[in-house]
């Protein structure tokens, strides 16, 4: 028996896989996130923004701090001065610096593009895929 009679027999395929949609976190939400997780991370670890003395904060992927060739910047601490600087980071959070907003304005702005061009790739395969299907049931 072919598997599309067998499928077709048994009333078609239906999902089995139940998804619950996390609600969105606003970046600044997220940077809270990370500063604590990074408080609970092993320093010099694959996860951690300190490696080997040099310190790189993210949201998500994103670098803060970036050069005009779009390459990442950080800063040089020692382990004892790392504490010191997330608190300093969470402060500035809390408190709505302007320097700190701009900087994640630009990830909002870098995101919204990644998240549009992501979008547009899965239309595309969505479309190439029923294409694909009618051209198969045209046969």
């Amino acid at each position: 028996m072919n598997l599309d009679t067998l499928i077709t027999n048994y009333g078609g395929l239906i999902k089995t896989t139940k998804s619950t949609k996390k609600p969105t976190l606003t970046l600044e939400e997220i940077l809270r996130d990370g500063i604590k997780t990074q408080r609970e991370t092993e320093l010099n670890t694959p996860k951690s923004w300190f490696k080997e003395g040099l310190v790189t904060p993210k949201v998500v992927v994103y670098p803060i701090f970036k050069n005009e060739d779009d390459s990442s910047m950080g800063l040089s601490m020692s382990e004892n001065e790392y504490e010191g600087f997330l608190n300093g980071l969470e402060q500035s959070l809390n408190d709505g610096c302007p320097k700190l907003t701009e900087k994640l304005d630009g990830i909002r702005e870098i995101h919204k593009k990644v998240v549009e061009k992501r979008n547009e790739t899965k239309k595309k395969n969505k479309e190439e895929e029923e294409r694909k299907k009618k051209e198969l049931e045209n046969v």
